[in-house]
This record gives structure tokens, C-alpha cells and sequence, in this order.
């Protein structure tokens, strides 16, 4: 009985290190370290663009988000209005392994 929870107890340890080495490899992109911005568009109707160093990545509808994987830098970022409304631009450093978060919400009449 003790040889089988020590069987178990070490398949249990080889899996968690399994994992582990596994989930640092999720920012390897293209052999960069890299890290995420995620963008999200809290607004109500408004469609935005994702405009990173002034080139746009794709629209979001309201309420959905994109991901971004970037190498590690300064970046700028905005979610602009395809109205022309839209949130002020943000300057930020995307640190590779980690997740740099923003949101945006239009005042909507």
C-alpha cells in the first residue's frame, strides 16, 4: 500500500513539473519571448478599432476582447471609434511572460 501512494504521489509530482514547463512555453511565439496586451471594448454599441503604433490590428464589437502577443517594448495603444469616437491613446512596456490589460468605454448618447 505504501509503494502504490508513492507511485502515485510521484506520477502526481512528474505531472505538476510537466505542467509547468509547458505553461512557460505559452509566451514563446516565433522563438520571442513574448508578452499580451489585451484590449477590451467596454462600450455599449460603439465598434472600435485596436490601433497599436498607429497600425490597426482589427475591430472589436461591444464587450469582446483581443489578445495581442507582442515581443517585449514600448508600445502605443488606443481603441479608436469607427465614429471617430474613442478612448485617448495609451503608452505602455509589454514585459515578456505577462499580461498588460486595458479597457475602453465611449460615452454613448
Amino acid at each position: 500500500m505504501k509503494k502504490l501512494k508513492k507511485i502515485v504521489l510521484i506520477i502526481i509530482l512528474l505531472f505538476a513539473v510537466i505542467m509547468m514547463l509547458t505553461s512557460c512555453n505559452k509566451y514563446v511565439y516565433k522563438g520571442q519571448k513574448i508578452g499580451i496586451l489585451e484590449l477590451k471594448n467596454n462600450s455599449e454599441s460603439t465598434i472600435q478599432n485596436v490601433v497599436i503604433n498607429d497600425s490597426i490590428y482589427g475591430t472589436l464589437q461591444p464587450g469582446k476582447l483581443i489578445k495581442v502577443k507582442l515581443p517585449h517594448g514600448v508600445y502605443t495603444w488606443q481603441l479608436q471609434g469607427v465614429n471617430g469616437e474613442g478612448c485617448l491613446e495609451v503608452t505602455g512596456t509589454i514585459i515578456e511572460g505577462y499580461t498588460q490589460s486595458f479597457n475602453c468605454s465611449v460615452n454613448e448618447r
